[in-house]
Formats: structure tokens, sequence, C-alpha cells
């Protein structure tokens, strides 16, 4: 039972992990993954980052807060649209993480 415990533990908190830095970096899964494939990312290299990504607060910001409770500074960020109650981002220059 204890090592079920132990293997559980283990895969949420890899799960956590992965998660949490999609959440930073601007990610989705797919985009992650399939960045080559992604017509709108091809053209992009991966090491520089989401062309969506601002900085890892406003990535927080966007992701928890949504477009009814987001933040009224966030709101006139130039690269964040709110279209039929979500949020839209718009791509820019790509940047690193931090």
């Amino acid at each position: 039972g204890l090592l079920f415990i132990a293997i559980f533990f283990l895969m949420v908190s890899c799960l956590l992990s992965f998660h949490s830095f999609l959440i930073l970096a601007n990610l989705t899964t797919w985009e992650h993954i399939s960045w080559r494939h992604i017509t709108y990312l091809k053209s992009l290299r991966a090491e520089r980052g989401s062309p969506f990504a601002r900085s890892l607060w406003w990535n927080v910001a966007v992701y928890c807060c949504g477009a009814f409770w987001c933040p009224s500074l966030l709101r006139r960020f130039p690269n964040v649209r709110y279209e039929h109650g979500g949020v839209l981002w718009d791509l820019s220059e790509q940047r690193g993480m931090c």
C-alpha cells in the first residue's frame, strides 16, 4: 500500500511540475510537444520561448484570473484581447521567459 501511495505521489508531483512550467512559459501542452508542426510557430525558435509569453507574473495572472477577474492593468496590455468572454493572445516579437 505504501509503495502505491509513493508512486501515485510521484506521478502527481511530475504532472504538477510540468503544468506549472507550461503556465509560467504561457504554452499549451500541444505547443510544447508539437512546436515544429504548428504553422504559426514553425518559423520561431523554441529555445526563445513562446511569442505569447510576456513575463512570469503576467503569464500566471492571465492563466489564473481569466477574462472576468483579470486586473485592469493587464486588460490594457497590448497583446491581450478579450472577446466573447475569453482571453485571446496576439503574436508579437519572441522573447525569452525572463
